[in-house]
């Protein structure tokens, strides 16, 4: 159910034009640095948790997120963000035929790869 809510909001995020990854990597990495930056967190018991959780989350958002507002910066100038948003909103294009659909969801899930950073 978590993994289902999670998706659910990271759709909302596409939907409105502000992802600047796919909806599968922003996915991976949220659950990545939760679930790592929770152990840490478990490791030193006792401690206080100090301000690595909202580090971790500042850190993550600023990779797969546009930023909000005018003046923003190149790297939130490429066609991704507006990828995600069409992709988000496929289902309901309903002046496309469901043929249409798929074909464009190939399109815009190629324009989406094509923007993701390089893999090491």
């Amino acid at each position: 159910a978590g993994a289902a809510l999670l998706r659910d909001r990271i759709r909302a995020i596409a939907a409105a034009g502000r992802l600047r990854v796919s909806e599968t990597l922003a996915a991976d990495l949220l659950q990545a640095a939760g679930r790592g930056t929770l152990l840490v967190l478990l490791d030193p018991p006792g401690q206080a948790p100090g301000p690595l959780a909202d580090v971790m989350f500042d850190a993550v958002t600023a990779q797969i997120l546009t930023p909000a507002g005018p003046g923003q910066p190149e790297s939130a100038a490429t066609p991704v963000p507006a990828a995600n948003a069409l992709r988000a909103g496929l289902t309901g294009l309903t002046a496309l035929s469901a043929g249409e659909r798929h074909v464009l969801g190939e399109w815009l899930d190629r324009v989406i790869a094509d923007g993701q950073p390089p893999q090491r």
